[in-house]
Formats: structure tokens, C-alpha cells, sequence
């Protein structure tokens, strides 16, 4: 499960989105793909699915919502 998203990077990369263990262990994922940079924003536990669908508005929505903590 996703427990943290990168609000540094909302622009979706033309590679694959970074999916990486961060803070010890927990998964992370970036839209934009970087390898540095990131601004890691706490979510509830999420499959990594729903996260790819539309990942940058998805992104946008929970930031706009307070959702991110």
C-alpha cells in the first residue's frame, strides 16, 4: 500500500512514475518520475492502482482538499 505521495513533481514523466521505499520502508510514489526533489505528503494506505488512473488530478484533488497532510 501507498502511504506517502510526492507533491513536488505533479506533472505526470513520459518514463514511469517512481514507486520507492522511503522513511523506513514505507512506500512512496511520484507522478512525475524523479529521483530527487521530492515533497513526500502522508495519504491514507492506498493501492497503487487507483493512484495511476489519472495520477496528476488525483494528486491535485487530495492537495486541494487538505487531504495531505
Amino acid at each position: 500500500m501507498i502511504e506517502l505521495l510526492c507533491a513536488a513533481h505533479l506533472e505526470a514523466s513520459k518514463i514511469d512514475p517512481t514507486v520507492t521505499a522511503v522513511d523506513g520502508g514505507r512506500w512512496a510514489f511520484c507522478v512525475g518520475g524523479a529521483t530527487e526533489g521530492h515533497d513526500w505528503r502522508d495519504i491514507e494506505p492506498t493501492a497503487l492502482g487507483p493512484l495511476r488512473v489519472r495520477p496528476r488530478q488525483r494528486l491535485q484533488d487530495l492537495l486541494d482538499h487538505g487531504a495531505l497532510k
